[in-house]
Parts: structure tokens; sequence; C-alpha cells
């Protein structure tokens, strides 16, 4: 597609999503969900994991849809996001529920084809039934939810009431099939589904066959069918009421608008490229070209399970449980991703910790020191007393060299010249070319670097019951694109929460939408930041500062960003850069010659597309940076 008509298509989605952002906060209620354009994707889809709603640049290049129509659907593909999260296990588990219902229809269909002679017809065994079956009433399900978001759409932003938007969502409706003049070509149980929704959008009550009107339209405790079910549904019942009304009142009329359909079709046996038209030849509903798949929306509720299961690995609380972090910004989403990906990176965790330990052993060196004020090759008296045997013996043929008889140097533990402290600044690239899988290259490096110093510095303290050790590891986190700025400070002591809920936003918002590349600014603010007395510490072996880059691509201003490295590395600090990422050669280029041009020895590596590498290489150098170290 022409380049040009997409970037018109992506300012005009970054215009919406700035105009529109606290509106869906509101509708949402949750402030840390962020959303960005896919370019690829033709479908709004939701990634719990990455806390991110990606919207489809095709909705945007659709000139049929105006803003206002795109913020309907992604209303409409958001409004159950609020009961998913709150319930993700019992959507994921929702059809073990409705087993009952399943057989029902399984057996009502499996006694068509054992009374007509069918039964041996490989199409027709009772896998193939049941996996009909399961779609015919997954279908019924999907279409009632849908009919709860757009209930509670219209509810929730009555702008949609008004007239002209209204007669673009009929437009819309309509495009999909899903309009009153469509419901009498289709099969009747699903014309009864659809004649909800029609008569919610289109306000009115949708022209019928006889034995659909007669369920649409039958009277159940005094109102007619159709208007009870848009006022229980429009309630925001939780699942297992609206299951509960969906299994009594609904699928009665279902299911024998479904076998009525079973009974008139004729079954006949495989025919050639026949067996993909379905078990019964009847044709599926129209799929809306922007609502994610019943896949996708698994996927989606998975990673919601996930982020809900309190995750119980060192670094959380020691109970497993989450803590109140809303006074510093974060919820207990944000705090289940974080924790997510800290499970993740759980072996090399471990990995880490033993390194920590040897790193320790060789640091307490065993080394000889004097005894007492004697120099060495003095006689020691009491030595020749114990031992004037071996004496007289030792005299009869001169091997004095095996007595001890003169002051001995022995073998003292002492540890070996340390630094007070470690600074450890983590700078990542949120530029707008982050995507979602070097997202998630970052985060797993990030939080496996952040969580493995706190374990360090664990270590640390527990060697400081038993030595003078004074050492202490301090990290930061900045983020930069276009700007930069800083995430996570050096230690909060006695702020354990303010400390953990830097960390998680650290990770959580590390959402690739800071728009260019300029590293040179935050480069430049660390050396700034590096005052007269922290770069006399550092000469005297009293500080280190380790400097870790993570970035997808080259820096706008190369030569600047290079001037900046070069500063830091003037002032002793420890420098080192990851470039991720398909790039062209002119950007590795430029790489290169930011972290290792003119300098003594590399200072960046160019990791390419291997984004599974990025944490294991990231630990990697922390290790050998920290063996210079000790």
């Amino acid at each position: 597609m022409d380049e040009n008509k997409l970037d018109r298509a992506a300012l005009r989605c970054e215009d919406f999503l700035k105009r529109e952002e606290r509106n869906l906060i509101t509708f949402t209620g949750d402030s840390g969900l962020s959303y960005r354009t896919a370019k690829e994707g033709k479908r709004f889809l939701l990634k719990p994991l990455e806390r991110t709603m990606f919207l489809p640049l095709e909705s945007f290049q659709n000139h049929d849809l105006d803003d206002q129509i795109i913020l309907w659907l992604l209303y409409r593909e958001l409004a159950l996001y609020p009961d998913w999260r709150q319930n993700p296990s019992g959507y994921l588990k929702r059809m073990e529920g409705w087993q009952g219902e399943c057989q029902e229809l399984s057996d009502y269909l499996l006694g068509k084809i054992e009374r007509e002679g069918f039964a041996s017809v490989p199409k027709y065994q009772p896998q193939s039934v049941k996996r009909y079956v399961k779609r015919e009433l997954s279908g019924f399900l999907r279409v009632f939810e849908e009919l709860c978001a757009v209930l509670r759409v219209f509810k929730d932003c009555p702008v949609f009431q008004q007239t002209h938007y209204k007669a673009q969502i009929q437009d819309y409706q309509t495009s999909r099939k899903l309009a009153p003049a469509y419901l009498q070509a289709k099969p009747a149980h699903r014309a009864f589904c659809d004649a909800f929704l029609c008569a919610l959008v289109f306000e009115q009550e949708p022209p019928l066959d006889f034995e659909v009107s007669q369920s649409f339209f039958g009277m159940v405790l005094g109102k007619k069918l159709y208007r009870l079910t848009l006022d229980e549904l429009g309630r925001r019942l939780t699942l297992e009421r609206k299951d509960a009304f969906l299994r009594e009142i609904l699928f009665p009329e279902f299911f024998r608008l479904w076998c009525l359909e079973i009974d008139a079709a004729p079954l006949q046996s495989a025919e050639p490229n026949k067996e993909k038209e379905g078990l019964l030849n009847l044709s599926d509903g129209e799929e809306d070209a922007f609502t994610a798949s019943a896949e996708e929306q698994e996927t989606a509720l998975k990673e919601l399970e996930a982020m809900s299961s309190q995750m119980n690995c060192a670094g959380s609380a020691a109970d497993g449980s989450l803590k109140d972090l809303t006074d510093y910004g974060v919820d207990a989403d944000e705090q289940r991703m974080f924790w997510h990906y800290a499970v993740k990176m759980k072996k090399e965790r471990e990995e880490m910790r033993r390194f920590w330990q040897l790193l320790l052993g060789k640091a307490m060196q065993e080394i000889n020191v004097k005894e007492g004020q004697r120099l060495r090759g003095h006689l020691n008296v009491d030595s020749i007393i114990r031992g004037y045997p071996d004496f007289v013996e030792a005299q009869k043929d001169g091997s004095f060299r095996k007595l001890r008889l003169y002051e001995q140097y022995v073998l003292t533990p002492q540890m070996k010249e340390l630094p007070d402290r470690i600074e450890v600044s983590i700078l990542m690239d949120n530029s707008g070319s982050m995507d979602e899988n070097k997202l998630d290259a970052a985060r797993k490096a990030l939080v496996a670097a952040l969580l493995s110093l706190d374990d360090f510095n664990e270590a640390l303290r527990a060697q400081r019951a038993s030595s003078p050790l004074k050492l202490e590891i301090e990290t930061e986190v900045y983020f930069f694109g276009k700007d930069f700025y800083k995430v996570k400070s050096f230690g909060h002591r006695g702020a354990s929460f303010r400390e953990l809920s830097e960390k998680v936003k650290s990770l959580t918002r590390l959402r690739g939408n800071g728009g260019s590349t300029d590293d040179a600014g935050v480069l430049n603010e660390v050396a700034d930041g590096i005052d007269e007395q922290q770069l006399r510490m550092i000469k005297r072996g009293k500080l280190v500062k380790l400097i870790f880059e993570i970035t997808d691509g080259c820096s706008n201003t190369p030569g600047s960003a290079h001037k900046a490295a070069a500063r830091l590395i003037d002032k002793g600090c420890l420098v080192y850069a990851f470039q991720i990422g398909k790039n062209s050669a002119a950007d590795i280029k430029d790489f290169e010659q930011i972290w290792n041009q003119d300098f003594d020895s590399p200072h960046g590596l160019s990791i390419g597309e291997e984004l599974e590498k990025l944490p294991r290489l990231l630990l990697s150098a922390l290790q050998d940076k920290m063996r210079d170290i000790f």
C-alpha cells in the first residue's frame, strides 16, 4: 500500500488517541491500558500482558468510518474488558458450564442421524457432531456477548444515541448483514439471536418468520421476550447471573428453533470438497471485519488469567500476595504483569544467584598475614620448647627447614578492597518503532536485571553480618524516545512500596509510544548528574557507575550520542549498549560509530532479530562488568 496513505492513517490514529485518551480511561477504568496502531493487523486486538489494545490501521484508512464510529467500535471491543479482568477463569471455563446443553443438542442430532441411517458416514460421527454443536452453542453465547457490549456502550456513552451517529452505526451493521432485512433469509435459530441486536440498533421490531416471532415476541413475566432480554442484559450482570438468564430464558427458544432446522435439513453423504461447508451445510454468520476472533479473545483471557494468579516468587511478598500500591499510581493488573515477567525469567535469575555467591566467595580471599608483631625469621620460643626432641634430631641430619621454629605467616580470610556503592543505570528505548516483540524482549531483560541486582543486594546484606563490607547496589531506569524521563530512581531507603512501584512502572509503562529515538539527551543527562564528589569517588574506586542502553535502532543524532557516550567513559563509567531488531546497514553502521568507534574496547553489540538472546546477553554483560569490579 502507498506509504503516504499509511503515514496519513497513522497520523489520524495518533491524533484520535490523544483526543480520546481520557474518555477511554473513564470507560475501561484502567489508566494503565495503552493504545497503539497495528500496521499489519486488521482487527482490534487486546494484549493484556503488554497492557495494550492494538487498533487496526485499516480502520483509519477506511474513509467510510469517521472517528466517532471508530470510537464506537473500540468501545464495543472494550465494553466487556472490566468483566474479563474480574473473572478471566470463569470466561475461559464457560463452556464447561454448558456441557448439559451441549449434550442435549448432540443427542438430538445424533438421534436424527441414527434414524435416517447415516451413522456410518464419516462427517456424522459423534466427535464431528460434538464439534459442530460446540460451535453452534459458542455462536449463541458470542452473539449475546456482543449484545451486552453494545448495550453498555449505548448506556455509558449516550452520544451514540444521537440520530447522526445512530444512522452510521446502522449502516455499519447493515454491511455485516445484521439488519432487519436479512433476518428472514437466515436459519431460524440464528435469526432469533441476531434479532435482539437488530431491535436494539434499529429501534424497531424486526420482521421474522412465524416460528421465530413466536419465540422473539413471546410473553415472559408480563413482557415481550426481546424487551425483557434487553432490560436484563443491560444491568451489567455477573457472568454467573448472565449465564443463568441465557440458560433458563433464551436457550430453550434457541434449542426449539435449532431442532426445527435440524429436522428440516437433509442429511447427505460426504461429497468431494464439501467437508468445510459445515456439518449440515448451514451457512455461518457474517463475521465482523474488525472484531477480534474467538481464538484471539481466548488468548487475551488466558493472559488475564495468568496475570490474575498470585505469583509467589522471590522478590514479591513472602505469601505471594499483591501490595496496595494505588497511592503510587500502580494497580493490581500492573503488579500481575510485572510478576508474570518475573516468573518467565526465573531460570535466568537462579543462574545469577549462583553467580553472585561465587563472586562473593572470590572476594573473600585468603592471604598471608603476620601473627602477632614478630617479623618472619625470628625464633619462636614456645615452638622450640614444644618441639625440642625434634630439634635434637634435626641437629643430626640438618633438617631444620622441616621444623616450625620460626614465626609463621598464617592464612586469614580478608575481604578484597571493594567500592562502597555501585550504581546501575538502565536506559530503555520507548520509541514508536519498538513493536510488541521487541518490547517483550526488553521487558524480560529489564525485569531479570532489576530482580537479579536485588538478589545481589540481599547476598551483600547477609555478608555484612560477618565482615566490614559496605557495598550496596542501586538501580535507576530511564525511558527515552523523542524526550526522556526517569521512571525509577536510585533506592528509597525505608520506602519499599515506592521502590516496588517504580520497578513495576519500569516494566509496565514501557509501551513503545515515545516517538523518535533520541538517546543523546538521556546519555548527557546521566553524565551531567555526576558531580565532583562522585568523580573523586570513582577515581578512588569507592563508586562504580554502570550504564546499559537497550535500543531498537540508531540515534537520530549519532554524532551527539557518540560524544555523550565518550563523556561517560571519560568520567570512568562502564557503558554498554544493545541494538535489537531488524536494522538497515546504515543504522548498524551508525550504531557502531556511536558505541565502538574511537574507543579502546567495544561498548555496543548489535543483536539483530534474535530478540530472545537479549536477556541473557544483558545479564552476561552485567556479569563481566562485576567480575572486573571484584
